[in-house]
């Protein structure tokens, strides 16, 4: 039937969600169709009943098409600006909002990440040509981890979706662009540093950054005996 012969249909008010007896005409805008599931079904996105395990599993879908399709809208904010500090800093903060921007740890796909990884590194390459790199890159650690967090969090359900727990070769290739993002990010960060000025660490939840420009040049100190 029109529940999939896992509940009753029946007729509900438009007005107070409440159910109606009587007859529920096409057409008719006072009124609806609803199904009322058995336990263990749930309605399902077609309106019909259907195992909650099939039913949650076609949400998550689409919440992580909806958050991919943000990030390529993010792709497309950033192909149409002009570098410079203050973009680059937007940039960054956009890629934090989409990460953080689902309604459950699991809503950012792999695709989704690898989408959002290229644009940090595009805002990478660009702070380069920039006279404040690491003023204009500020807010990479936090994105990154929350990158590296989501990304956490999609391997180990994904693992748990697969017979023994196996690693997922996506989930191998993005923990080594994160790990390689880091390190990039590193060099701009010492590249801009004078020989011997104050370290610059950062401790996120995911790593610990030390960055210092050692001068090798200098002749070392002795203490008097």
């Amino acid at each position: 039937g029109g529940c999939s012969g896992h509940g009753q249909c029946v007729f509900l008010s438009t007005l107070t969600n409440e159910e109606v007896f009587g007859e529920c005409y096409e057409g008719d805008v006072a009124c609806t169709a609803s199904c009322v599931c058995d336990v263990g079904y749930r309605s399902s996105a077609s309106g019909k009943c259907a195992e909650e395990e099939q039913v949650g599993a076609d949400d998550l879908l689409a919440r992580q098409t909806a958050l991919k399709q943000v990030s390529e809208g993010v792709v497309a904010y950033v192909n149409m600006q002009e570098t410079s500090e203050q973009t680059v800093t937007s940039w960054l903060g956009s890629v934090s909002e989409v990460v953080g921007g689902g309604s459950g740890s699991d809503d950012v796909s792999s695709d989704t990440l690898t989408t959002l990884l290229d644009v940090v590194s595009y805002a990478m390459t660009s702070a380069s040509s920039l006279s404040d790199v690491t003023g204009s890159l500020s807010g990479l650690p936090d994105t990154l981890d929350k990158i590296a967090s989501a990304s956490l969090t999609s391997s180990l359900l994904s693992s748990r979706r697969r017979l023994g727990g196996e690693s997922n070769s996506t989930d191998i290739v993005l923990g080594q662009v994160i790990g390689e993002t880091l390190r990039n990010y590193t060099v701009l960060v010492g590249e801009g540093m004078a020989p011997g000025q104050a370290a610059t660490t950062v401790v996120q939840r995911n790593f610990r950054l030390h960055v210092e420009n050692i001068d090798l040049t200098s002749p070392p100190t002795t203490s008097p005996t």
